[in-house]
């Protein structure tokens, strides 16, 4: 639960705000070649080296009849456990 409350909150081990408090080199992502800014968003919808992972998220959080939005995957409870999941298997 500590890991969502930090990505909501942008303060998590993701290279943009570890740069910003002087603990990593680059705010991009390491994991991607596409030079983009590891943010949340990123990580959890944008980063080519998680797709198959975004798609699980997606798809569990899309049970809901919502549209698929950052906010809504990390503000609405009965997306905690799709949410754990994906944190779980990309860590």
């Amino acid at each position: 639960m500590s890991l969502i409350t930090q990505m909501i909150m942008g303060h998590i081990s993701l290279n943009m705000h570890l740069h910003h408090i002087g603990k990593a080199d680059s705010p991009n992502c390491g994991k991607c070649s596409k030079n983009s800014l590891e943010s949340v968003e990123h990580y959890l919808l944008q980063c080519p080296a998680y797709s198959d992972r975004h798609k699980l998220l997606l798809a569990q959080c899309a049970q809901h009849n919502w549209k698929i939005s950052l906010r809504k995957i990390l503000s609405a409870p009965k997306n905690l456990s799709a949410l754990a999941d994906f944190i779980n298997a990309t860590s």
